[in-house]
Parts: C-alpha cells; sequence; structure tokens
C-alpha cells in the first residue's frame, strides 16, 4: 500500500473538480457566441474542446469499474450546450472524488496505461 498514492489521488480529484470550475467559469463569462466560435484546433471550438475532457474522464471511470465504456472516439460528434455539459462535468468530478475516498489503495496500472489507439484509452489489463 503507498498512502501517499491515495492522498495523492484525492488531492488530484479535487485539483481537477477545482480547474474544472475555474475553466467552466471563464469560458461562460466570455461574451455570447465565443465559446462557439471556430478556431483552428483539433476539436473546433472551445465547447467541444472542454466536452473531449468529459469523455476522457467517463472513459477512465469506466476503466476503474471495469466495464466498457462504449465509445468508439474521443469526443462525440457535436457538444451539449455549456451549461449541461458543466453540470454532466460537476457528476463526474463529485464521481472522482467520491472514488478517490473509497480507495486505500490504488490499482497498479503499467507504464503504458494510457495507450489510447484505436481502443480508445483501453487499461493495460484489458486483452489485446
Amino acid at each position: 500500500m503507498n498512502p501517499a498514492g491515495v492522498a495523492g489521488a484525492r488531492m488530484l480529484a479535487r485539483y481537477n473538480a477545482w480547474a474544472n470550475r475555474l475553466i467552466f467559469d471563464s469560458v461562460a463569462a466570455l461574451p455570447a457566441g465565443e465559446a462557439l466560435k471556430p478556431r483552428t484546433t483539433l476539436f473546433k471550438n472551445m465547447v467541444h474542446t472542454l466536452n473531449h475532457n468529459y469523455v476522457i474522464d467517463l472513459i477512465w471511470q469506466a476503466h476503474l469499474e471495469g466495464r466498457e465504456h462504449g465509445f468508439s472516439a474521443r469526443n462525440t460528434a457535436a457538444p451539449p450546450p455549456l451549461d449541461e455539459l458543466w453540470k454532466a462535468q460537476q457528476e463526474v468530478d463529485r464521481w472522482y472524488i467520491e472514488w478517490s475516498e473509497r480507495q486505500s489503495r490504488l490499482p497498479k496500472y503499467s507504464a503504458g496505461a494510457q495507450s489510447c489507439g484505436r481502443r480508445y484509452c483501453r487499461p493495460p489489463h484489458a486483452a489485446r
């Protein structure tokens, strides 16, 4: 058991929720239309980028629960409205905080645990 690892996971879960609040508050405070304004980025606008972060949170949540995540890509075709995405993000942030609080030790992952290829972020213990 690595108590620092568990404490670190708890701290990072809370930090992630705090950072998400700052980001969503900042995007929500932008002038009308700015969050959905087309950008020359991978996800084309700020809300779709935030949606990508949310989808990845759901993928890792599924891995931690030992279930399939059901995604075939690291984002959805279109993002939900910002206010709906924020509510959903808060739910998954709470889940990560609660999950970290229940842990007495962390699951072991190999160095390749963050492989995000054709199978979209499968954990190292998943069948290849």
